[in-house]
């Protein structure tokens, strides 16, 4: 048992910062990570590599051609400062500052690159002697990539005249440049009285009812039942073809991973201290049974309680963008399953991360991944 009080000094917890999900935890073991830079396939493939030798003159013309495709997650990624004392068996901390991000981005490449060189056979004088040289001429390279997922999507979206129906409203996030991604977020979100982070990566496909309106317009027009409505509208849509300018409203489809974290124990050097409630203030406690409480303190490892789950999202959009200069949208959804009071969850397992007592930088990702992964149930509520 410790003498007196011990402080914990403010001590960074977390897998990165800034965070990045390519490079955090894996959300649902024994199914790792899988990092940016683990890829399923990436190869090489040569178009055209020819030589021209015609007497003093030489030419070289190579074109060559690769895929890249990877996939970033899932997985998520945690940080967040804790600092707090040790008195007696009883270990108190405090969370602030917590930022997590989750999910997963999936995208692909399809590169061209182009080369071609020429050299003469020069002549050149060298005090009394004449020698001569290859001299480059012409050297020049030209590197053309492009997301192929995202233009193989558009084609058929087109041919389907589909187009303007389903746009992407999830951001792209810094982790991946990606064609696909299902990521959520949150900052500050430790819930005081319970100590749960939660993160909602969740992807929403929004039916843009304006096209429908336009379209209804449209066929009256060319059935010669036009009203004074139709003509407002087709008027008013032909000034946002004009302008660059365009909105949109509906519905969106979506589907949500809710993702729960909290803090099940705290090791200090040796001493586990296991998690007994967090109070009002959202301040974390536990206690310990070990009798090796060390008076100063230099290793905290942090072991992470771990749920994901399932849900349907429906909800409403509304957009404009005016000029491609200006852009405004707001959007809300919700999800079903938990209106039905049904929490499907996908397991619990554990995670652990280190630093050292009073350090508050990141010392890298997890150092302890094994994970306890546990059935898969539905819970009524």
């Amino acid at each position: 048992m410790a003498d007196g009080t011990i402080e914990i000094k403010k001590t960074f917890i977390g897998t990165s910062d800034p965070l990045n999900v390519c490079s955090g935890l894996a959300l649902f073991p024994p199914f790792p990570n899988i990092g940016a830079g683990v890829h399923f396939t990436q190869n090489t493939h040569a178009l055209l590599n020819k030589d021209l030798k015609i007497l003093a003159f030489r030419a070289s013309a190579a074109i060559d051609w690769g895929v890249f495709m990877g996939l970033c997650g899932p997985g998520y990624a945690i940080k967040f400062l804790t600092e707090g004392e040790i008195e007696g068996d009883e270990l108190a901390l405090k969370i602030d500052e917590d930022s997590t991000i989750g999910g997963f981005a999936l995208g692909t490449n399809v590169s061209i690159d182009f080369a071609l060189m020429a050299k003469l056979y020069k002549l050149h004088w060298k005090g009394w002697h004449l020698k001569g040289s290859w001299d480059a001429v012409l050297n020049a390279e030209l590197a053309v990539s492009f997301d192929f997922l995202k233009l193989a999507l558009d084609v058929i979206l087109a041919a389907l005249g589909l187009e303007t129906w389903l746009q992407k409203v999830e951001p792209i996030k810094e982790t991946l440049t990606s064609s696909i991604a299902m990521l959520g977020e949150a900052e500050d979100v430790y819930k005081d009285g319970e100590g749960v982070i939660e993160i909602h990566p969740k992807f929403m496909l929004p039916i843009n009812l304006w096209v429908l309106v336009v379209a209804l317009a449209a066929a009256g027009e060319a059935t010669g039942v036009l009203t004074a409505p139709s003509t407002v509208i087709l008027a008013f849509d032909k000034l946002m073809d004009v302008t660059c300018s365009s909105i949109g409203c509906g519905p969106t489809l979506g589907i949500d991973v809710p993702v729960k974290v909290q803090v099940d124990s705290v090791t200090i050097d040796k001493a586990e201290f296991k998690r007994t409630y967090v109070d009002s203030s959202g301040t974390w406690h536990g206690t310990t049974s070990s009798g090796d409480i060390p008076q100063e303190p230099e290793k905290m490892t942090v072991k992470l309680g771990t749920t994901a789950g399932f849900d349907f999202r429906v909800g409403v959009y509304a957009e404009v963008q005016i000029l491609e200069l200006f852009h405004a949208g707001v959007s809300m959804d919700t999800g079903m399953l938990a209106l039905l009071g049904i929490q499907p969850q996908i397991g619990e397992f554990h995670q652990t991360l280190s630093n050292d007592i009073g350090s508050q930088y990141a010392s890298g990702p997890c150092l302890d991944c094994t994970a306890q992964m546990g059935p898969v149930e539905v819970e009524f509520v």
